[in-house]
């Protein structure tokens, strides 16, 4: 298990891909992701598993604070991440990859009803 803070830069990623990578030739399995829907602090996240083609769980907030709540002591996004990697088989199913159409039409669909109001 790796645990550690992913900035929102490209060699991050580029850094997180390849430790990903070693892990699956290391252990033959690719690995299990998990992480809290955060909007836009996720999405970045969520795009790189996608073009990579990782199989991931996204979580709602409200779901990870459900299944954290028991577990944790202190309340803080490391602790969150740690306790959601440590119990990840908890019976959750992989997160629906839609196509980037539908991706795209939901967003225009929520910038059109922000203008209409």
């Amino acid at each position: 298990m790796f645990e550690g803070e992913l900035k929102h830069y490209q060699v991050d990623f580029e850094s997180l891909h390849e430790r990903m990578v070693l892990l699956e030739q290391q252990s033959g399995q690719r690995p299990e992701i998990v992480f809290e829907a955060t909007r836009v602090y996720s999405m970045a996240l969520e795009k790189f598993l996608q073009d990579h083609g990782y199989i991931y769980c996204r979580l709602n907030p409200l779901e990870a604070k459900l299944q954290t709540a028991a577990m944790r002591r202190n309340k803080t996004d490391k602790s969150d991440a740690h306790e959601l990697a440590k119990h990840f088989k908890m019976n959750r199913k992989p997160t629906l990859q839609q196509d980037t159409y539908y991706n795209q039409m939901r967003a225009l669909s929520r910038y059109y009803d922000e203008v209409d109001e």
